[in-house]
């Protein structure tokens, strides 16, 4: 039979009055709770892998630090040959720079220069929002766009 077939007949028995009406309660019932337990369940899912929109004044400082590291993972691996404009904008030394460049890769000295200015700076200048500026005074705006949607 198909599903129009069961509703039609559902709904004459409804009609007449017999004890289909409550079991009519209890599928309604049943049905919205199903619905509420799996939008919970969705929105608990969402929440745990990080879908869930995060302004900067409501971050947490554990996911800003995650988003930080981020960061620093995407400009390690897309700054390429530019990644001297960043320590300059970073405000690395020539020789802190020189000392870099012995690194074989731009992935690598990229990485390690920004591991040393999380280290040596003091915890109030080393953020997302600063990382980001060096990348826009070091003229690198598509990297900080997708830092700053991170």
């Amino acid at each position: 039979m198909s599903d129009s077939g069961i509703r039609k007949r559902h709904l004459d028995h409804r009609s007449t009055g017999d004890t289909y009406t409550d079991e009519s309660a209890f599928d309604e019932t049943r049905h919205k709770v199903f619905v509420c337990v799996f939008l919970l369940a969705g929105m608990a899912l969402l929440g745990y892998y990080g879908f869930y929109v995060n302004s900067g004044d409501n971050a947490s400082i554990e996911d800003l630090q995650v988003n930080l590291r981020v960061c620093i993972g995407i400009i390690s691996k897309e700054i390429g040959k530019d990644w001297r404009k960043l320590g300059v904008a970073l405000q690395f030394s020539e020789q802190d720079l020189q000392e870099f460049e012995k690194e074989t890769s731009f992935f690598t000295r990229t990485a390690k220069m920004l591991k040393n200015w999380q280290h040596k700076s003091d915890a109030k200048t080393v953020t997302l929002n600063n990382l980001i500026e060096a990348l826009r005074s070091g003229h690198q705006m598509e990297l900080a766009k997708k830092c700053k949607n991170i």
